[in-house]
């Protein structure tokens, strides 16, 4: 009988190596398909400070772009930062072009709603800049609309 329990307690043994080995292999390869990316919001004071998230990474400049405005509308984990862009906004269109152009067209609650953030229709499309030229550093003029209608902003 101690001889059964034994080659009993190697197979466990080995099992629960193997299931460990399998797991810390999984948590490697799928540790892998993100990406962290830097968010910058209003603090209390007034000034843009920075939080980091680790998103899926998705295939496509324009999708990557797309997920960092759509994380900006959902706002800030941190709860000593307001929101950048109005929470009732949507993302109605990303676009890059000649590889260093970005074209972004947002709803008219951008602008209708601005007064749901502590920042003017102007501060939130500078914030919105600031983060994607932080978050992609190749990408040199960014075109921000509302329902079609560029604003006029200072890049």
């Amino acid at each position: 009988m101690f001889k059964n329990l034994s080659r009993l307690t190697l197979i466990l043994a080995a099992a629960l190596v193997l299931s460990l080995a399998v797991s810390v292999s999984a948590y490697f390869i799928i540790d892998n398909v993100h990406i962290t990316r830097t968010f910058y919001f209003p603090d209390r004071r007034g000034g843009l400070r920075g939080e980091t998230r680790r998103l899926p990474d998705v295939k496509g400049e324009e999708q990557k772009i797309g997920q960092l405005v759509e994380e900006l509308i959902l706002g800030p984990f941190d709860i000593d930062h307001n929101f950048l862009i109005p929470r009732d906004t949507r993302l109605y269109t990303v676009m890059l072009r000649d590889k260093d152009t970005v074209y972004l067209d947002f709803s008219p609650d951008f602008v209708i709603s601005a007064g749901t953030t502590s920042l003017n229709y102007l501060e939130i499309a500078s914030g919105i800049k600031k983060n994607v030229r932080y978050n992609f550093p190749h990408i040199r003029k960014i075109i921000i609309s509302v329902d079609g209608e560029q604003l006029r902003v200072e890049s």
